[in-house]
């Protein structure tokens, strides 16, 4: 083999070589990325779970004051604008809170399907 034939044949190694190296790289890059993201989007979706989980027993107590009759009366009582003009009170409509609640029924079946 003449040094033309040899350096073109360690040419054509090196470009498949440094192809493959190359691509490995990128990939590997790609790889790590997407592991990071999991593990972000994990411990995301974890902190999100516990506040959620914190929130159910502020979730019954909305419940039961929403289905009782305290809310009715200040239900009522909003209707003959009987309360404070500033007083917040997004409590008292009906499709806030009833919105509310289904979703988290919603969720609660969801999360039978995770676990």
């Amino acid at each position: 083999m003449d040094r033309i034939e040899r350096i073109s044949q360690f040419e054509g190694l090196y470009d498949s070589s440094k192809a493959a190296v190359d691509k490995f790289m990128d990939e590997y890059n790609e790889y790590v990325r997407a592991i990071a993201g999991y593990f972000d989007a994990k411990k995301k979706y974890t902190e999100a779970l516990m506040r959620y989980e914190e929130a159910q027993e502020d979730l019954r107590l909305l419940e039961a004051y929403y289905t009782g009759d305290d809310w009715k009366g200040d239900y009522a009582a909003d209707e003959a604008g009987q309360l404070p003009e500033g007083l917040k009170r997004g409590v008292l409509s009906q499709d806030g809170i009833n919105d509310l609640l289904d979703k988290n029924m919603e969720i609660m079946e969801l999360l039978k399907t995770v676990e």
